[in-house]
């Protein structure tokens, strides 16, 4: 047997009672349930990690899913592969270090939106060691400004720390600091919020035209 440790979100509900752990030797399975643990604490403090001495491989693919205490049954989780690292939750942890008190399911629901708009592709599958330490941090200071966004747009917060910006004023210099925590973000990330606009070219016809100055107006002559 080989162990293996888990690292999670758990699901936004009151009456969970069992983590259950599945396995599989490639990713698109089939999974085997391993372990049923028992011991997840309370709502909303329920466990966001567990290690399982029971894995038949630490190099297996590993894979969750929550019962409650009237028999229902959640989806199984993106798997992911025991020992590996995932950007996403490089990313949430470097945002939760940062803001301990956000909402732990919330801040993941925005990692996961921001690492897809950066690569466009499935922020799971993004490959771990092709990401940059530039890279990483301005992901994790991009979601801190989001969330600081909706926290002030819902009028949630007059006090926040986000990476740089640590601020206890009133709505109107908070909106400036998340401004700057935003174009921070975009100076690791390397995007250039600068647009140029063109005006698309006017083709005359071949048809003769008047113009009324004294009432600015152009008219076809048929």
């Amino acid at each position: 047997m080989a162990s293996v440790f888990l690292d999670f979100v758990p699901l936004d509900k009151d009456d969970l009672i069992k983590l259950h752990i599945y396995e599989a030797p490639a990713q698109a399975g089939p999974f085997t349930l391993i372990e049923s643990v028992t011991a997840i604490g309370t709502a909303p403090d329920y466990i966001t990690e567990w290690t399982t001495n029971l894995a038949a491989s630490d190099t297996d693919w590993f894979a969750i899913r929550w019962e409650d205490d009237k028999g229902w049954m959640s989806e199984i989780s993106i798997p992911i592969k025991g020992g590996e690292r995932t950007v996403v939750g490089e990313v949430l942890d470097r945002v939760m270090e940062r803001r301990p008190s956000a909402n732990e399911r919330v801040a993941l629901n925005v990692t996961e939106a921001v690492v897809e708009s950066v690569f466009q592709i499935d922020p799971y599958t993004v490959d771990y060691d092709i990401v940059t330490y530039r890279q990483f941090e301005g992901m994790a200071m991009l979601t801190l400004a989001f969330l600081t966004q909706t926290e002030i747009s819902q009028g949630t917060t007059n006090r926040y720390t986000a990476g740089l910006v640590s601020e206890d004023t009133g709505t109107s210099q908070q909106t400036s600091d998340v401004t700057d925590l935003f174009n921070l973000a975009y100076r690791w990330l390397g995007i250039s919020q600068s647009r140029i606009g063109q005006m698309q070219e006017f083709v005359m016809s071949q048809s003769l035209f008047e113009i009324d100055q004294s009432r600015l107006l152009l008219s076809e002559i048929p």
